[in-house]
């Protein structure tokens, strides 16, 4: 068992932080900076860590006592949320490793990260000492989802699960944090059949000195005021939206209290002979990625629907933010749903809630800074 070196008496948000890494490549020392191998994620406001140990029972004729309670490969799961800030988007670290690109669901269902999760010294006014490393090995991106309020910041949150899980003391150390470039994954071409058998493990932190307070991108945090609709595709299924094409939205008839986005990859294992370890986790597709869109009604959802004929058409979704983040969903989306609440005797408005439903197709681009 690993015995902390720190003398926190709590944790809170100014002394934890994560970062990811190429998968396979030990950080330490050797790779001075971290240049190519981390990028630190900023803007983030949680981090969440779930580990499940998968049991199987055996029970025998003869006695009701159990026999063997078999384990099996436990399931590790990290979530992450951060604002959309004009730093790197999560799905872009997770995946491409912060190079700023497009990335599409299907194109980086394989990529694998390794992931660092440090507690710091709570007496610290920022990340910048040794502490406690939760290092993730192997990460595959599971879920995704985005969030475009009326109220509050925009927000980002991806899922990420794997099957090994460290808990380290840490040297300072810090892989590369805002405009650094960091390479794609690495398959651990050995796959290692356990943790304790991979030079990772000989962990040392990935942080180092701030030096400064970290800040926003040029941009700012994105909020409500940060949705281009000149530049975004909406569909025109929603009352008042002109076109599904750009700037279809843009006019006074149209009154949007948010968006969301998200997306489920599934991730089963492939399990074989001779090794514990699953040799792969693989995306089930078809993936469904759902969208959302609520808005405040100024005459009801106005959607018909017959028995006798087709109701809908293909919708083209496009949403841009002014940092240039931008989630395209594709062409061939389709309402599924449309709710209208509201306007009751307890003075709220009206809103009409539009539900979309795609399949395998998603493309997150965030800033090419960090």
């Amino acid at each position: 068992m690993v015995i902390a070196t720190n003398d926190n008496r709590r944790v809170f948000w100014a002394c934890t932080s994560i970062s990811f890494c190429i998968h396979g490549v030990a950080v330490d020392d050797a790779h001075a900076g971290g240049a190519t191998d981390c990028q630190v994620a900023y803007g983030v406001q949680s981090v969440g860590v779930t580990t499940s140990f998968n049991l199987e029972q055996v029970f025998e004729l003869g006695q009701i006592g159990i026999y063997e309670n078999v384990e099996e490969v436990p399931d590790i799961e990290v979530t992450v949320e951060k604002v959309l800030d004009g730093s790197y988007l999560l799905y872009d670290l997770a995946t491409l490793g912060g190079t700023g690109g497009n990335v599409h669901m299907v194109n980086q269902a394989n990529a694998r990260k390794d992931v660092y999760f440090l507690i710091s010294d709570e007496v610290d006014d920022s990340v910048n000492k040794h502490g406690m490393i939760c290092y993730c090995s192997g990460m595959y991106v599971s879920s995704f989802s985005y969030t475009l309020p009326n109220e509050g910041n925009c927000t980002e949150s991806i899922t990420l699960v794997g099957n090994d899980k460290l808990w380290k003391t840490g040297a300072k150390h810090r892989g590369t944090g805002h405009g650094g470039a960091v390479g794609g994954a690495v398959e651990d071409a050995n796959r290692l059949d356990h943790i304790t058998a991979n030079a990772n493990t000989a962990v040392t932190s990935n942080f180092d000195d701030i030096g400064s307070e970290d800040v926003p991108g040029t941009n700012g945090i994105q909020r409500r005021e940060n949705v281009n609709l000149t530049a975004s595709i909406i569909p025109d299924d929603i009352f008042g939206v002109t076109s599904n094409a750009a700037g279809g939205a843009d006019n006074d008839f149209v009154h949007i209290n948010s968006i969301t986005v998200n997306g489920d990859l599934g991730r089963e294992a492939i399990n074989e002979l001779g090794t514990k370890l699953p040799y792969y986790r693989y995306v089930t597709f078809p993936v469904e990625v759902g969208c959302d869109f609520e808005v405040t009604t100024i005459s009801g959802d106005l959607v018909d629907a017959g028995s006798h004929r087709d109701n809908l058409s293909n919708q083209r979704i496009f949403i841009e933010l002014t940092d240039t983040t931008y989630l395209d969903l594709g062409t061939k989306n389709k309402l599924q749903s449309v709710t209208y609440t509201g306007a009751s005797t307890g003075g709220e408005n009206a809103t009409v809630t539009y539900s979309y439903q795609g399949f395998n197709s998603f493309t997150a681009n965030g800033p090419h800074t960090a």
